[in-house]
């Protein structure tokens, strides 16, 4: 959350002269800045701002100076107008100030802070020192007047900024005792509908939160609640945002039956303060079904889908309906709920004509894949052939994938002559793409070469045709190369070609060990080939060594050994017998 407008026009009036000693520019700029502070009418001070420049000021007074640079920029920063003429002016408020007008004044302060606003985003490093100089100058013994409600609320919004600044920047130490002591500053002016007075200890909570302190998190929130209670009672937006937090926060801690009691509260203080359909019960309802979903009360979960469908529907918005049945399709596979999902799934696609060519791709792809996990084999393929038709409409990465898919389901359901299709229209495309490697190149070969498992010759031929692909185009050091290497390989080892083969494994677990992948699925399969090439090789010792290495990985990563791993040793420990 973000302070808007810190150019607040809150304090007295600068000394003027008197109506005498007025130019007609100095009394237009007074005239205009009575209008902002007072009668927050910003069409009209619009209007006399712009028949005034920055000539017409040359020769006018510091305080006619300061005048036209505050009010344009405090005009630009209510209309959310982000410019380099905005910074230039508040700099040059800056400077008089300095120079003339005097720095301990909440204005000050506000003008420190605007800046330092305009700049956080693009360089924090050069806002943070903007805020320590504002919290300098607040804290000036004298004129520090904890009295003067102004200099409480620049000082304290300094406070805040600063605080997120540090977070933002990683800068732990001191962003706590910021963000209460700014709490301190702010909350003695409690403002209905308005977040300054809590914003930093709702600040803190969330950084709580982001860093999984979440007993920290609902304490620091439920301060915030109580403030709250205590101004203005529970029915107020305030409570409810601030409940809504409180409750996600036991959800991300695991305390779900506590989330969804917060989540039944909040819903019912918004029927009750806001309406039964007010635009807050939008994540309240999403948020509430997926914590049901995640304890397992399913049945609580589909009968909160009745006011939830009937929320979407009064507001129009079937998206925001499809979209929270989505989350709960894949909340239920997670599960491994797949009928409940694919229950949910049909749902979404009754009404599939009213989302996106992209929404459209991806439910087809979420059905297809429910179809497969419910041995629901021709349907997969169904779903997925339509989830490739919408791919086609988007963008290139998207349609490679879900052909890669439509290829392995036509496998699986016994059409080989499609999957080969399929299979070597994928690797053309991703041939013929210039892009950079797709992680799916080297499994479409391997798929390929499946297809001519007697005919040893042809596929060699496709590995080492891919290998040169790929060696003329992309860099050698990637797993898809990797995979390439590793497959050629073991079709030479097939052949009796046990040098060559061993040669290419070498290779292929020097890559692995280049991306830091020792400890992976296929480091485990390259000291398994090894270690039978070495076998083949009658090198016995350096064949144990390996499949030993591939044994114990295999049991760290899965806890089980590859069948004809143990079958090899076995063999070599009756060699040694």
């Amino acid at each position: 959350m973000k302070v808007k407008s810190i150019l607040l026009f809150l304090c007295c009036l600068l000394c003027i002269p008197t109506h005498a000693q007025q130019t007609e520019v100095a009394f237009k700029l007074q005239q205009a800045y009575r209008i902002l502070n007072w009668g927050r009418d910003f069409d009209t001070a619009e209007n006399i701002l712009s028949g005034i420049t920055e000539s017409d000021i040359a020769e006018q007074s510091d305080t006619t100076k300061y005048l036209f640079y505050y009010c344009n920029a405090g005009l630009m920063d209510m209309k959310e107008v982000q410019s380099e003429v905005k910074t230039d002016y508040i700099r040059k408020a800056i400077s008089i100030r300095e120079r003339s007008l005097g720095i301990h004044d909440s204005k000050y302060i506000e003008l420190l802070c605007a800046l330092a606003t305009e700049l956080e985003d693009a360089d924090p490093d050069a806002a943070i020192p903007l805020y320590e100089r504002a919290m300098v100058v607040g804290m000036y013994p004298f004129y520090l007047k904890m009295d003067d409600d102004a200099v409480k609320q620049a000082f304290g919004i300094a406070m805040w900024s600063l605080a997120h600044l540090y977070e933002v920047k990683g800068y732990e130490n001191q962003l706590i005792s910021l963000y209460r002591e700014s709490f301190d500053l702010l909350s003695a002016d409690y403002k209905a509908n308005d977040a300054t007075s809590y914003i930093g200890l709702y600040a803190l909570a969330s950084y709580y939160g982001q860093h999984n302190r979440y007993d920290d998190a609902i304490s620091t929130i439920n301060e915030v609640l109580t403030y709250i209670e205590a101004n203005e009672g529970r029915k107020c937006p305030g409570y409810i945002n601030a409940l809504y937090l409180q409750a996600s926060f036991y959800g991300q801690k695991g305390d779900l039956p506590q989330a969804i009691s917060q989540y039944e509260e909040n819903i019912q203080l918004i029927y009750d303060t806001l309406g039964r359909y007010d635009e807050k019960l939008d994540s309240n309802y999403g948020n509430l079904f997926a914590t049901l979903l995640d304890a397992w009360q399913i049945d609580e979960a589909y009968r909160l889908l009745d006011a939830i469908n009937d929320y979407y529907i009064r507001i129009n918005n079937y998206k925001g309906w499809l979209n929270i049945l989505y989350g709960g399709v894949v909340k239920l596979e997670e599960q491994q709920q797949i009928d409940k999902a694919n229950e949910l799934c049909d749902k979404i696609i009754e009404n599939i004509s009213i989302l996106s060519i992209e929404e459209q791709e991806i439910i087809a792809s979420k059905k297809s894949q429910l179809c497969y996990k419910s041995n629901d084999i021709a349907g997969a393929v169904r779903w997925q052939e339509r989830a490739v038709e919408l791919a086609d409409e988007l963008d290139r990465d998207t349609f490679l994938l879900a052909l890669s898919d439509l290829a392995a389901l036509y496998r699986i359901g016994g059409d080989s002559s499609k999957s080969l299709e399929c299979f070597l229209h994928l690797k053309l495309l991703l041939e013929q793409a210039d892009l950079e490697m797709y992680n799916i190149y080297g499994n479409t070969i391997s798929e390929i070469v499946g297809f001519y498992e007697t005919n040893l010759s042809e596929a060699e031929s496709i590995w080492r045709k891919s290998i040169a692909h790929i060696e003329s185009k992309y860099n050698r050091r990637n797993a898809t190369y990797a995979t390439l290497i590793n497959g050629l390989g073991v079709v030479m080892l097939k052949c009796d070609c046990e040098n060559e083969a061993l040669n290419w494994f070498r290779k292929t677990r020097k890559i692995y060990e280049q991306l830091d992948r020792s400890e992976s699925n296929e480091y485990a399969t390259i000291l398994h080939n090894m270690g039978r090439a070495y076998m083949l090789r009658k090198q016995y010792k350096q064949a144990k060594t390996n499949l030993e290495q591939a044994k114990a990985l295999q049991i760290q990563l899965s806890g089980s050994v590859f069948e004809r791993t143990e079958q090899y040793l076995s063999e070599l420990e009756t060699m040694n017998k």
